[in-house]
């Protein structure tokens, strides 16, 4: 058994489908906790792909087979894997769960990306499920921050992150300073 397995929480629930948002600093653990959440649900997914800056090394993403695992977010690739699901679910079949890593990853896409926000917004139409991991979650366009069907916010760090979560997903509080 490896470390992650037997560091795993075994009752942490999430959505499926559904997205799933990360924040934390560099070295924080998100991508740990995103490593366990996948395990925890491994038997649920058929595939799934990820786009990750560090999918060069083969230890990040382990549980993704390789040619399932892009370096850069690639709109064609989710675009495939959209159409696919759509493909089953028009012939009348129930479309199997798939997964959906952005690993480090999301940041650099294009605020206006109409295939992503298709798959985020539509991801329970789909049955997809969406990890999302982010060091810069103010970075993030508000529609993919306020689809998420579940957060986990680590420590934030800087006026402007925390701001943009209290934007989000401060509603329970009275301003930003209680948030906080």
């Amino acid at each position: 058994r490896s470390r992650i397995q037997e560091n795993a929480p075994k009752n942490f629930h999430i959505s499926l489908p559904g997205v799933l948002l990360i924040n934390s600093k560099s070295q924080g653990g998100k991508s740990h906790l995103g490593h366990c959440i996948m395990y925890n649900h491994r038997k649920q997914f058929a595939w799934g792909v990820s786009f990750s800056q560090s999918g060069f090394n083969v230890e990040n993403l382990s549980y993704v087979p390789g040619k399932f695992k892009h370096i850069r977010y690639s709109p064609l690739v989710l675009k495939a894997l959209l159409m696919e699901q759509a493909k089953l679910i028009n012939a009348g079949h129930k479309a199997p769960l798939v997964y959906i890593i952005f690993d480090d990853a999301i940041t650099d896409i294009d605020p206006e990306d109409k295939v992503l926000k298709e798959a985020i917004t539509q991801s329970k139409h789909y049955n997809i499920f969406i990890l999302i991991t982010t060091q810069s979650i103010n970075a993030l366009p508000t529609w993919i921050r306020e689809n998420a069907f579940q957060i986990c916010l680590f420590k934030m760090w800087t006026e402007s992150a925390i701001e943009a979560a209290y934007r989000s997903y401060g509603q329970n509080h009275g301003n930003v300073k209680e948030f906080k």
